[in-house]
């Protein structure tokens, strides 16, 4: 189920992973029309991504895993797909490949641009716009587990293992609003 909060500009989605039928045999294009990429997002090179994070006695950490194929540190990411929000499509990314499930923003905290090497040697520039995730529940099994590492992380942390100069600076534009939130 999902559930739209108010606030406006600070509303929030809650993901259910029932909501979308996700299990462990889940395979990206099986089972539902949901799971249909949104060719206009390809078509403009745009990807969503779920920012995951908590606090752990006070500290905020940020949930970082591995790409599947260079094992780099990254964040939950993917197309947006047909039927879904940008929002939603970002939270099922997180659910799928770190297993975590919570509260997503409506809307984007920022973007930052990267390369995507296929496995055919294409080089896509892409956007990846990026919606936080409060995570309130991480499952010990997910469809990706296999494929991927994931580590939680404090800012400090994230910055010395993430390499992507864009998504460095979103993690501390996202730790300085959260401060402000804070006190």
């Amino acid at each position: 189920m999902i559930r739209i909060k108010p606030g406006g500009v600070n509303a929030w989605l809650w993901m259910d992973c029932a909501y979308h039928g996700i299990s462990n045999h889940c395979k990206r294009g099986e089972g539902s029309a949901s799971s249909v990429v949104s060719t206009e997002s390809q078509l403009l090179n745009i990807q969503c991504a779920a920012l995951p994070w908590r606090r752990q006695d006070g500290v905020l950490e940020f949930l970082l895993i591995t790409t599947r194929s260079t094992r780099r540190w990254i964040i939950p990411k993917g197309w947006p797909e047909a039927g879904l929000s940008p929002a939603e499509a970002a939270a099922r990314e997180a659910l799928e490949e770190a297993g975590v499930i919570g509260e997503i923003a409506a809307r984007p905290i920022g973007a930052f641009q990267y390369i995507k090497v296929r496995r055919n040697g294409e080089r896509l520039a892409l956007q990846v716009r990026v919606y936080p995730l409060e995570v309130m529940r991480q499952r010990r099994v997910f469809a990706e587990k296999h494929l991927r590492e994931t580590r939680w992380c404090t800012l400090d942390e994230a910055l010395t293992h993430v390499s992507e100069p864009g998504l460095k600076r979103l993690l501390v534009k996202f730790a300085k609003e959260s401060r402000a939130t804070v006190n």
